[in-house]
């Protein structure tokens, strides 16, 4: 797991566009998870999320982008795990997640939205 914040200023358009140039140059494959991509997501706070997967080594990795604002910075969450892990991995990120808490407000990343 993977949290990068931008430079102040940086738009949630400029922060996808390049969050999505990650996905592209690592080769992988972006994979539609959901009914409705353009508003069922996992995280509440998330302005835009996508999942997806690679093989490599006789082994299969899945993984999510979502990217979010906090104030006048714009940030994303990447994970990216073997399949095999997925049953203990995923919950970690979501016990992290849902404990991370701003220090400039004490508000936890999960009550924005």
């Amino acid at each position: 797991m993977r949290i990068f914040f931008y430079p102040e200023g940086t738009s949630v358009e400029q922060a996808v566009k390049f969050a999505n140039s990650i996905v592209l140059s690592n080769r992988w494959q972006k994979v539609n998870r959901y009914a409705n991509p353009d508003t069922d997501k996992i995280y509440a706070w998330s302005e835009s999320e996508w999942h997806f997967m690679k093989g490599a080594n006789n082994r299969q990795y899945l993984g999510s982008m979502a990217v979010g604002k906090h104030e006048n910075r714009t940030f994303y969450v990447l994970t990216h795990y073997p399949e095999d892990f997925t049953e203990g991995f995923i919950p970690r990120v979501h016990k992290i997640l849902d404990e991370f808490v701003w220090t400039d407000t004490n508000e936890k990343l999960n009550s924005a939205g």
